[in-house]
């Protein structure tokens, strides 16, 4: 899976994993994350999720990264924020996007939270080691990584999204803390999945201190 795939999903609108509404899981764990206004979250892969306008009405200061520039305009316009754009940086004033591949991403700052809604998932298993080792470089000593996964039975669908087990999540982030807030088990919302049992797990990962 190469960028190509990615932006021809964007290029045919074949968008199913956008949704038109914040994240439940998100709204629900909010409160376990402190937020405070200021503060920065940092959103990998990001499309055009709404979530992205959900954490600049808590205060936040929001970059995302995303490949798509297709996505990048249209999360503006759909939203109606002004925003000025320089060598594929659009810039508003509380929501950055950089259009361009997360693994050569520069970070500009660090970041008081990360957000991987849909990311993790959304990479086969060759290159999930790369993107979970790039997502731990942007990790400072006091940064929360709240991160959602499916698991299934990966040979009865193919992805994206892909199962991703917890056990490979405690082990790809070993030597920090891992919570599990939240795994809930039932059929997800996309007609693929529409006769199989998918569990869905939220964590919130930082670093031990």
């Amino acid at each position: 899976m190469d960028a190509t795939f990615w932006h021809e999903r964007w290029q045919t609108n074949q968008i199913g994993f956008h949704k038109s509404e914040v994240n439940p899981l998100l709204l629900r764990h909010a409160s376990r994350l402190s937020l405070n206004k200021g503060q920065t979250v940092f959103v990998p892969l990001c499309g055009k999720t709404k979530d992205l306008v959900w954490w600049r009405d808590q205060g936040l200061k929001v970059t995302g990264v995303e490949l798509s520039p297709i996505a990048c305009d249209d999360f503006f316009r759909e939203e109606k924020i002004t925003y000025t754009k320089s060598h594929h940086h659009y810039q508003s004033e509380s929501i950055d996007l950089y259009q361009q591949d997360i693994f050569t991403f520069k970070a500009p700052q660090g970041f008081d939270f990360i957000y991987d809604r849909a990311a993790t998932i959304a990479l086969p298993e060759s290159m999930r080691p790369g993107y979970i080792e790039k997502i731990k470089s942007l990790m400072g000593p006091a940064t929360k990584l709240l991160l959602l996964t499916i698991e299934y039975p990966q040979d009865k669908v193919p992805g994206p999204p892909f199962s991703v087990s917890e056990a490979e999540i405690r082990k790809a982030f070993s030597g920090m803390q891992i919570e599990l807030l939240e795994a809930k088990s039932g059929p997800l919302d996309n007609p693929r999945f529409q006769n199989l049992e998918v569990s869905e797990k939220v964590f919130l990962i930082s670093p031990l201190g």
